[in-house]
């Protein structure tokens, strides 16, 4: 993809070069459930997402966007939905911000901070998705040479036991979602459990697990309750 210059993502045209995450088929599979979660929202709470002129402009936000291809994956499937999506490496938002040009995609916008940094006070999201770096320090070097040696370790090392940006998110999550808004990560490799178990003890409700084609469990989603922000301040 690196030679090429681009990838394919659910359709769209993704370019990726040297300091941004090549899209992987996993991701592929946590946007399509996330599509999913968010055309079921509507239907399960009478503070659904709503992505007409019928009713509020749904609001998503992408947390480590990376390439921006979820970003831009529910920007195009939701086009009366507003989409931001967040880095902190310059050199991937150069490539989420000329993805969203190659797809003609205007209803997404790429700020450049750590996680929530650069939102504003009391802004809220109906939905929250991230594929943050997941993979244990001590693994990088033993990862396959073409990753290894060419993907940015930044979008890789998720620390110790590879849950650190899990831990942030979830930490601060509360203050950012509107109640019964949702929150999805995809997981890396054994992080279920302790994904799960951080989700629960911030008071998050109706979490589920879902498995990727190898039937290894790769996408947790869970819903906001109405008391989480405050416990969280």
């Amino acid at each position: 993809q690196y030679i090429l210059g681009c990838t394919e993502f659910l359709g769209l045209k993704i370019m990726v070069g040297k300091g941004v995450l090549i899209p992987r088929p996993e991701t592929e599979l946590m946007a399509e459930s996330a599509i999913q979660k968010v055309r079921s929202q509507d239907k399960d709470s009478s503070q659904g997402l709503r992505t007409t002129d019928n009713g509020p402009r749904a609001t998503i936000l992408d947390l480590c966007t990376g390439s921006g291809c979820l970003a831009l994956a529910l920007a195009r499937e939701f086009p009366e939905a507003m989409v931001i999506g967040t880095d902190i490496s310059g050199e991937a938002l150069t490539y989420a911000k000329k993805n969203a040009r190659v797809n003609d995609l205007k209803n997404v916008l790429f700020l450049r901070g750590y996680l929530f940094d650069m939102l504003r006070p009391g802004q809220l999201f109906d939905f929250i998705i991230s594929n943050p770096p997941y993979i244990r320090s001590a693994d990088i070097n033993g990862l396959q040479p073409e990753i290894r040696d060419w993907e940015p370790v930044n979008a890789l090392d998720g620390g110790a036991d590879g849950t650190d940006f899990y831990r942030k998110i979830i930490e601060q999550a509360g203050k950012f979602l509107k109640d019964n808004g949702i929150l999805m990560f995809e997981l890396g490799y054994g992080c279920a459990d302790a994904v799960d178990g951080m989700l629960k003890q911030a008071g998050f409700a109706r979490i589920g697990i879902e498995n990727d084609l190898a039937g290894i469990k790769r996408i947790i989603s869970a819903r906001k309750k109405a008391d989480i922000a405050q416990s969280n301040n």
